[in-house]
């Protein structure tokens, strides 16, 4: 009996070893088991969506380069904020051809400098599984621009100047507009519904026409485009 006893104990010392083990583990684990939080679309998200989604889409496959020029998002540039259920991610856009919708001055040298200073941004909206994307440009009025001694790039639809006084236009990505105003200090005059790309003769630049109602004023406008040469080195853009 004796050596039956003495022979349990190290039996006994093995399971309580064992047990000890596996509690030790069991702790260890659940010390990591913390809530998996939603993942926040940022600027990573927003990237792997491009490329992996949008550049395979009917809407990117249909815009022709060669016409419309490349585009590309500057993905240094990301900036995020949550509004709502809406989570939005917004780029500077580096442009190979720029449209830029002018209401000219009769002044050339100046009329170019706006058509220079106006910017674009790419902003990817997310809300729930969806997402989609639009260009917003800022196209500032002369003396808005002349007070921002010609650089306007702080703008952009997550940190706009309240002085922004000029045209905001929001398209698709082949350039289709969804929306547009004409706004002064901040604050939307009225909507700009459709984009006429047709250059202003000298006699019409600016000046209204007969209103077909009451409601509607029709001015002539010039389409300036700025085309650049680009190169890209992986993912960084420029001009």
């Amino acid at each position: 009996m004796r050596n039956i006893r003495k022979s349990r104990k190290p039996l006994l010392w093995t399971v309580c070893s064992l047990v000890f083990c596996s509690l030790a583990v069991f702790m260890a684990c659940r010390k990591n088991d913390h809530p998996v939080r939603p993942e926040i679309f940022n600027t990573a998200a927003a990237k792997e969506w491009y490329y992996g989604s949008f550049k395979k889409s009917a809407e990117f496959q249909a815009t022709n380069t060669a016409t419309a020029g490349k585009k590309f998002p500057d993905w240094k540039t990301g900036r995020y904020k949550k509004l709502g259920n809406m989570e939005i991610v917004e780029f500077d856009l580096v442009e190979q051809k720029k449209g830029v919708l002018l209401n000219p001055s009769g002044n050339r040298f100046n009329d170019n400098r706006v058509a220079e200073a106006a910017i674009s941004r790419l902003v990817f909206i997310k809300t729930g599984n969806t997402v989609k994307l639009q260009r917003v440009q800022y196209i500032p009025e002369l003396d808005y621009l002349t007070s921002r001694n010609y650089d306007i790039s702080k703008n952009g639809l997550l940190n706009p100047d309240n002085l922004f006084t000029g045209k905001v236009l929001i398209t698709r990505w082949n350039g289709d507009l969804v929306k547009g105003y004409n706004v002064e200090q901040g604050k939307k005059k009225n909507v700009i519904t459709k984009l006429l790309k047709q250059a202003a003769s000298a006699d019409d630049a600016g000046t209204p026409n007969t209103p077909i109602n009451p409601d509607c004023y029709y001015s002539y406008y010039a389409w300036a485009e700025q085309n650049c040469t680009t190169y890209t080195n992986g993912d960084d853009v420029s001009i």
